[in-house]
């Protein structure tokens, strides 16, 4: 009876050691932040296009969404959505789409009401009182709309955003005044106009200068105002009442279209790509469960340089004939120019050495008493005087000449010359390696631009050109392409293109006889101007990953036909030579206020090149400034549906565009994720109208069972289940499933086991062949299979099969403890 008892003891006692676990009941989103067997039962590992049931006490497959309308360039994603009731009460889904916004009256066809908009640019709308607002990242004209009539306001601040708050209206991002927002007069939204009245508009700066405002909104009772850093916050009613305190100094962000207000709590994504929340009290960071995928989105750090002090433009280079050093802060020309010789020494070969050459001549040189050069030739010879100060090409030399004798037949001349020429006097005009300008008052004031004894340009002026007795200041400049031109007091006289010669190593005054007549020309003040420079910006890091040129803009005065032409060098490494293209990969022409479009490297040098025509002409160069994102960039677009979950859609695994929207359901604190990306989106009740990333057209979500007709991939799988001892394995026996029944659907369930890639799947059906509100499936598993751990994963089979599980179980024998490596 012993031995019996014993070998019946025995047999059953693997059936007595067994146990099971339940999972489902409470069910969890997606947690792949931690390791998979330390997450909640209920927390799944990995999940896509579920949704929480709204008990909570199940899963299942997400609606689909279904085509509205095509807008705009097929070639070109929506970006901004909005919806407003105008005036009248007319209601409008607004959509956005390569230059032109578009309206949709009571859900019909769309048509634009802006065209002219910058191509591509992302948008920002409010409303108020019926009145729509809109901004653009490209800063385009201050607009509003009423439902019929659109009106621009050029004079207002051209910002990137636009809030409207209870009494005023407020926008920021002005690239001039990067941290400063802008409040409209009280009541009076398109008045921006200052004034110090409490009722009056006004600004406020947010942190310090330079540091650009990324986005803004009113919350709270308070307007909110993020750079990429930090988070602050503007509570008051006036410019007098108003004060300014941070919420944090170590989280801001790059994704205006991620902030959300919701249950007043503010929802945004920051610059580190997690989301966070803030409910007037502390900031949660809500994405620590996915930390796994927040790692993969497509992240950019917004960086930029804004070169604006002397010391920012002293870390690069410039030509001599640039300044930083006679206004602080600026780059200009220098203010006063190089004398060659005023003879205030009453010597003409000290400063510079002056040499003369020909025969039959009179100088009568400076004095003490007479503090210039006269010079008339006797005979019809070339007078030369000449110096080797060096002339670098494009300058402009100025002299002070003055007729002695209104008889005289003499012709004046200035010389620029290279440095290597032919001192050999000739009758005619210029010798080889010169550019000459003769003026000829005697026969009809007819002035020449000669390329040595060749005629480049000539002119007859009705005008007294070197009248008797009187100081007229002649000019003669070449530009830095070649133009020639002879000026003085009443303007430009004389001017042509020539590029023989573009470098110069002396000036050269000449006094030639035509005639029998006797006579003198007085010269004094011979000043060299410098009318073209260039500033090289120090070799700049972009950092790492890709790079997208922000908006690039500078500060800058000019007079008459000054410039300054600015261009970007891009390379991959420190060493980088504007004036030798093998050290750069690529560069560009850029203007002020625009986007560049050069190729970028991890490297970059900017450059300013100076220019003008006359020595009265002014530039000078207050600031450069300089933004772009490091790393691939996207723009998150946020939403919330009518469950008060949030949506959030952006750009993952280096994807180009958006191709994923993350939910977090804030009644479970649960994450979940959609297959496809809800950009623009904009909420019309229980539905969410939003555009495509690449192409102009728009959809309904929730509509259907399937995407616009393609099949949802649909699965739940749970965590690693370790059983009641984490270090011995199991015999896995056997697993239950507890679904809704879907009559003609079917559920696929598979189990990994140990962390395996691979799984063993099997195929439930959800029809209930007796009409029953539940699927129960009890189901044995093979002989032979064990592991130290298991998880399940259950998904639909079809495109258009829906399921709904509410719980799973499974049951297990420990083995025997053993050695494993």
């Amino acid at each position: 009876m012993r031995v019996k008892l014993l070998l019946f003891l025995l047999a059953i006692a693997p059936f007595a050691r067994a146990d099971s676990q339940s999972f489902g009941g409470q069910w969890g989103g997606l947690n792949n932040a931690d390791a998979s067997i330390s997450i909640g039962d209920n927390e799944a590992q990995d999940l896509l296009n579920v949704d929480i049931t709204d008990s909570g006490f199940g899963i299942k497959k997400r609606d689909g969404y279904t085509q509205f309308k095509t807008i705009g360039t097929s070639t070109w994603g929506v970006r901004g959505g909005y919806y407003y009731t105008d005036t009248s009460g007319n209601k409008y889904i607004v959509h956005a789409n390569n230059q032109s916004v578009f309206k949709s009256q009571n859900s019909g066809a769309y048509s634009a009401f802006i065209t002219t908009d910058t191509a591509g640019t992302y948008y920002d709308f409010t409303d108020s009182q019926g009145y729509l607002y809109r901004a653009t990242s490209d800063k385009d004209q201050f607009a509003r709309y009423d439902g019929t009539t659109l009106t621009y306001y050029p004079s207002n601040p051209q910002g990137d955003q636009v809030e409207a708050m209870p009494d005023r209206l407020v926008t920021s991002g002005v690239t001039a005044y990067p941290n400063r927002v802008y409040f409209s007069g009280s009541a009076d939204f398109t008045n921006f106009t200052t004034g110090l009245n409490d009722t009056d508009p006004f600004y406020e700066q947010f942190g310090l200068p330079g540091q650009k405002i990324t986005a803004i909104k009113y919350a709270l009772g308070r307007l909110f105002a993020w750079t990429g850093t930090t988070l602050s916050f503007w509570a008051g009613s006036t410019q007098f009442d108003g004060t300014i305190q941070d919420v944090t100094t170590n989280i801001g962000t790059t994704q205006p279209g991620s902030i959300l207000y919701d249950n007043s709590i503010i929802y945004w994504q920051g610059q580190d790509k997690h989301f966070y929340s803030f409910d007037g009290n502390s900031i949660e960071k809500i994405s620590k469960t996915i930390s796994s995928s927040v790692n993969r989105f497509n992240g950019a750090e917004s960086k930029s340089k804004n070169i604006t002090t002397r010391g920012d433009f002293e870390e690069g280079s410039k030509t001599y004939t640039l300044t930083t050093t006679e206004a602080e802060g600026f780059v200009s020309f220098k203010g006063s120019p190089d004398t060659v010789d005023d003879f205030n020494d009453a010597n003409i070969t000290s400063s510079p050495v002056w040499f003369s050459t020909a025969t039959s001549t009179i100088i009568t040189p400076p004095s003490a008493s007479l503090n210039y050069l006269v010079m008339h030739p006797e005979t019809s010879q070339k007078l030369i005087v000449y110096t080797t100060a060096a002339i670098q090409y494009g300058a402009i030399v100025t002299v002070d000449i003055k007729n002695d004798d209104a008889t005289s037949t003499l012709r004046p001349s200035i010389d620029l010359c290279q440095s290597t020429y032919s001192f050999t006097p000739t009758y005619s005009s210029g010798r080889i390696g010169c550019y000459t300008a003769v003026l000829s008052p005697f026969a009809g004031n007819t002035i020449v631009i000669y390329k040595d004894n060749t005629v480049l340009a000539s002119s007859i002026l009705s005008a007294d050109l070197m009248p008797y007795g009187v100081w007229e200041t002649v000019s003669f400049s070449q530009t830095r392409d070649g133009l020639l031109t002879i000026s003085n007091s009443s303007g430009t006289l004389l001017s042509t293109t020539d590029t023989s010669y573009l470098a110069f190593g002396a000036y050269e005054l000449s006094v030639v006889n035509a005639g029998i007549a006797a006579g003198s020309y007085s010269f004094d003040n011979i000043k060299k101007y410098d009318n073209w420079g260039i500033i090289y910006t120090a070799n700049l890091p972009t950092g790492i990953g890709p790079i997208q040129w922000g908006q690039f803009n500078d500060s800058s005065s000019k007079t008459g036909n000054a410039s300054i032409i600015y261009s970007l060098y891009s390379d991959s490494d420190t060493y980088t030579l504007p004036s030798h293209p093998l050290t750069y990969l690529s560069s560009q022409t850029i203007t002020s206020g625009s986007i560049p479009t050069v190729s970028t490297g991890a490297y970059f040098v900017a450059s300013a090149l100076f220019a003008r025509t006359a020595s009265t002409e002014t530039a000078s160069l207050d600031s450069l400034y300089f933004s772009w994102n490091s790393g691939s960039f996207s723009r998150t677009y946020g939403t919330i549906d009518k469950n008060h979950r949030l949506m959030w859609s952006l750009a993952e695994n280096n994807s180009t565009v958006n191709n994923a929207t993350y939910i977090y359901d804030t009644r479970f604190s649960s994450w979940l994720k959609y297959s496809f990306a809800l950009d623009a989106p904009v909420k019309v009740g229980d539905s969410i109208y939003y555009g495509g990333p690449s192409t102009g057209v728009v959809y309904n979500y929730p509509s259907g069972t399937n995407d616009n007709g393609s099949a949802i991939t649909a699965y739940w799988k749970s965590k690693d289940f370790i059983g009641g001892d984490p270090f011995v394995e199991k015999d896995y026996k056997s697993y239950s499933l507890i679904a809704q029944t879907q009559t003609g659907s079917t559920l696929s369930l598979e189990y990994f086991l140990n962390g395996s890639a691979s799984s063993t799947a099997s195929t439930i059906s959800l029809t209930n062949s007796l009409g029953l509100p539940l699927i129960r499936k009890n189901a044995r598993l093979p002989n032979g299979v064990f592991g130290t751990f298991i998880n399940f994963k259950f998904g639909n089979t079809l495109a258009d099969s829906p399921f709904e599980v509410y719980s799973g179980k499974y049951e297990y024998a420990p083995r025997a403890w053993r050695v494993m490596e």
